[in-house]
Parts: structure tokens; sequence; C-alpha cells
């Protein structure tokens, strides 16, 4: 295996990480903004897009959609925090996004992820999951 000097991959410009368009920062906010009852029901309409929709099982504890290809993805809907965040900033030389609420994004960012990949053309198997902060029930 070839070794990486990771001074030279810097030097390269391999440190650099790529800037939110404006419509991913847009897109991400709307999705930390919402409560788990809103979020589920945004998603079921946005799996419409991307699947057939015998292909989508909703049910009250988690969202499944059927893929084409052999991967599956991830994510739930809950926060640890008892409210939605009332503003969202982004630091552009940090590259970081932040609330003085709380995001909520250790999932939150997996949604919106999940999102990116499904806007890019492919189709794994989602999960979307209820309540993991509350010991993983939607999951269960």
């Amino acid at each position: 295996m070839k070794k990486y000097n990771k001074y030279r991959l810097v030097r390269k410009g391999f440190n650099k990480m790529r800037v939110f368009k404006k419509h991913e920062l847009d897109n991400f906010e709307t999705i930390v903004k919402m409560t788990q009852p809103v979020l589920m029901a945004y998603l079921s309409e946005q799996l419409k897009k991307y699947y057939d929709e015998k292909d989508i099982v909703v049910t009250k504890d988690y969202i499944l959609a059927h893929g084409t290809i052999p991967v599956a993805l991830a994510a739930h809907m809950d926060t640890v925090f008892k409210t939605t965040p009332t503003e969202v900033f982004y630091d552009t030389r940090k590259n970081v996004l932040w609330s003085p609420d709380g995001l909520g994004a250790d999932d939150r960012a997996g949604v919106f992820a999940i999102l990116q990949i499904l806007e890019a053309g492919y189709r794994p198997h989602i999960v979307f999951t209820t309540d993991e902060e509350k010991g993983c029930l939607g999951a269960a």
C-alpha cells in the first residue's frame, strides 16, 4: 500500500472542505428546525420523489424505502433537544454550522446526507427511525 505524507496532502489542497451551496444550507436549516413529527411527514413526501410509493413503508416508528442497490442507510429523526433551533449560523471561515439552541445535528446531518445521496441519483435502502434519543424506540 502506498504511504501518504499528510503534509504533502495538505499542500495539495486535500485539507480543504467543500463549502456548502446556498440551497444546501437552506435545506439543512429546514431539516434541523423541524420537529420529529413534521420531519417524518416531510421525509415521507421527499422519498416519493425518488422511490415508487409501493417501495415506501411509513409507520409511527419508522420510514423504510426499498432501494435498488445493495446499500442500506439509516438515520434517526429525533434530537436530544426539547425544542428546535430558532437560529442557525454558518461560519464560512471554519466551515461550521452552529446554533446557540443546539442543532440536534448528530443525525439531522445524517438525514441531510441521505437526501443529498438521493439527489445525486443513488437509490439505497433507507431507514429513518423515531425516538433514538429515548432508547432507540423506533428502531426496536
